[in-house]
């Protein structure tokens, strides 16, 4: 039995990881809900998105409170089958994806996270395309691909615009991700 579920907690790290102290016991933002997993968080910290499976159903994006509760479906229509691999936009305005779009092909979308569901726009259009991050200033997604058999990462425009191959190394490049960008 697949039960994924979320949880929160809150770390205080004071001067360095050597003194890391649990400040909040781990909280289930899931309740039995569903199957989760993917999640990410909204550039607030006050949203959760995660693709949810439930019954073993594909997986469908789901929107919920940092505080728990009832998750709201992203996609209205339930039109968003097969999501996976989800990422925030720095401004929060967007939500990329992972999508099974047929059996095999995956592809990388993202979504007006102000209009949920209503017409997401495709980013890639080979075959295997997943993990898509943004990049901490938004304007960038890095991506996994297989369209050249062997997992590499790439980059795009967050238009999907300007495709790049970033690694060419004949090991699996997998799950792409950034440095945040600190600001003193």
């Amino acid at each position: 039995n697949d039960l994924r579920q979320v949880f929160v907690m809150g770390v205080r790290c004071e001067p360095s990881p050597a003194t890391c102290n649990v400040t909040d016991a781990p909280h289930n933002l899931s309740a039995g809900f569903a199957v989760e997993y993917s999640p990410a968080w909204s550039p607030d910290g006050q949203t959760l998105a995660v693709a949810a499976s439930i019954n073993l159903a594909p997986g469908r994006i789901f929107i919920r409170s940092a505080e728990g509760g009832e998750p709201t479906m992203f996609d209205r229509r339930d039109r968003i089958i097969g999501a996976d691999h989800l990422s925030w936009s720095s401004d929060g305005l967007w939500i990329a994806f992972s999508w099974l779009v047929r059996r095999g092909q995956q592809e990388i979308y993202i979504a007006s996270v102000e209009r949920p569901g209503l017409d997401p726009k495709p980013l890639t259009n080979s075959l295997g395309n997943k993990e898509p991050a943004f990049s901490p200033n938004g304007q960038w997604i890095a991506f996994t691909s297989t369209r050249d058999q062997n997992p590499e990462i790439y980059i795009m425009t967050n238009n999907g615009s300007g495709q790049k191959n970033l690694t060419q190394h004949p090991g699996r490049d997998l799950q792409p991700d950034w440095k945040p960008a600190i600001t003193p």
